[in-house]
């Protein structure tokens, strides 16, 4: 009679230690979304100078201006290492702009960070 009360002790233990772990995990996933949302619109509300910069380049990508876009993305790739937008549309500019070597050396470098 002894071994199976343990046995369900034993479960129910690790069920909590489950249930604990579980718990942190959801708490610290809230408090990153949180703080990514606060961020987010913090930037919003400034107005993001990377955000109005990426539009800028935007249009002048649409309107076929690759020179004046990669002279404005040039700089926002470098300082926003981990914004892949800015990488991209910098390579597709770089293509355009009949300068593919370019385009191939940013995206290797990209590959290779990470």
């Amino acid at each position: 009679m002894r071994a199976p009360v343990f046995s369900i002790l034993n479960v129910w233990a690790g069920r909590s230690r489950a249930l604990w772990t579980a718990g942190l995990i959801l708490a610290a996933l809230v408090s990153i979304c949180a703080e990514a949302d606060s961020q987010a619109r913090q930037d919003r509300g400034r107005g993001s100078d990377t955000g109005r910069q990426l539009a800028v380049a935007s249009r002048l990508i649409s309107e076929k201006r690759y020179e004046e876009a990669i002279a404005i993305l040039e700089p926002v790739a470098e300082e926003n290492p981990e914004l892949r937008v800015a990488a991209e549309r910098l390579a597709l500019c770089y293509q355009r702009a009949g300068r593919p070597r370019d385009a191939v050396r940013l995206l290797e470098e990209r590959i290779t960070r990470a």
